[in-house]
């Protein structure tokens, strides 16, 4: 089967919430549901991408405008049983293409500094560390990229 790279709007994620929330939950073992549906239905110009393949979802990758030229790239993750097989690469690529073409200059995330991973993947996708800030007393780094 080849996997589909689905793009949702804002009342399509808020239609596909509870999928999100599942697959949100088998990712991080932390997240509160309260807190992704409050910045899925409140926050300006959602978009989820979701990497599908016969109707199972194996990704997702969310974000939303901060400014009218940054869009945020909040939240995002595969499947553990899909690791390492190239879909955040291709999630990433789709939001970016998504982020330019709806007029915004620059992407920015934020990611634990321990997560080796996602501290690399961003890098290798031109993102550039431009600052750090402490949550839950870990150490969170600022990633930005022109698109």
């Amino acid at each position: 089967m080849a996997i589909l790279i689905l793009s949702l709007n804002q009342s399509e994620s808020v239609t596909n919430l509870e999928q999100l929330v599942t697959l949100a939950g088998e990712v991080f073992e932390d997240i509160e549901p309260a807190y992704v549906e409050w910045r899925i239905k409140s926050m300006p110009d959602v978009t989820t991408f979701v990497a599908e393949e016969s109707g199972q979802w194996l990704g997702f990758k969310c974000g939303y405008a901060m400014t009218r030229r940054c869009y945020y790239s909040w939240l995002g993750g595969v499947d553990p049983r899909q690791r390492r097989s190239g879909i955040a690469g291709t999630l990433m690529q789709a939001q970016h293409e998504w982020v330019r073409d709806s007029g915004y200059e620059i992407v920015e995330t934020h990611v634990r500094q321990d997560n080796l991973a996602m501290v690399q993947t961003n890098l290798k996708f031109g993102f550039k560390i431009v600052g750090r800030f402490l949550k839950s007393d870990q150490v969170n780094l600022i990633l930005q990229r022109k698109v």
